[in-house]
């Protein structure tokens, strides 16, 4: 039981380090809720959502980071557009608030990042007309509509 306490106190530890207190606040309850109630399923329960919070922060960052560096960069400009607009697109739902009307600065950026898909932007100014003159693109026709 005790390698399980410390298992479930190095994960919560883990969760610490995104500085956000709600995954650490719920992990601490799961493993108090675990192991001082005796109610171990309830527990680790409440301890997964916790880590799922911080795994969902995680992602969120690296692929905003993903994106970002691939669009600036150019390089498969077609995806980094189609799945930076699609991420826009999720967070103008989050962000759903009418107040100033439909357009806020999820849904500009959004259409940005849509238009910058379509016009494969990367083709000009970035790394993707490179690409594509490797053989491993023109082997594989399938890659081209991945880059810009």
């Amino acid at each position: 039981m005790n390698r399980q306490l410390l298992g479930l106190a190095a994960v919560a530890l883990l969760a610490a380090t995104t500085k956000e207190e709600i995954p650490v606040a719920l992990g601490c309850v799961g493993i108090w809720y675990a192991f001082a109630r005796g109610r171990k399923k309830a527990g680790l329960a409440i301890f997964a959502l916790g880590l799922t919070l911080t795994l969902v922060d995680f992602l969120v960052v690296f692929g905003e980071i993903a994106i970002g560096t691939a669009l600036i960069l150019g390089i498969a400009t077609r995806l980094a557009g189609s799945l930076g607009a699609l991420m826009m697109f999720l967070f103008w739902i989050a962000a759903w608030d009418f107040s100033n009307g439909i357009v806020n600065e999820q849904f500009v950026y959004g259409v940005l990042a849509a238009v910058v898909a379509y016009g494969s932007a990367g083709r000009v100014f970035g790394l993707d007309s490179l690409l594509e003159k490797a053989d491993v693109v023109r082997r594989t026709p399938g890659l081209r509509y991945v880059l810009g």
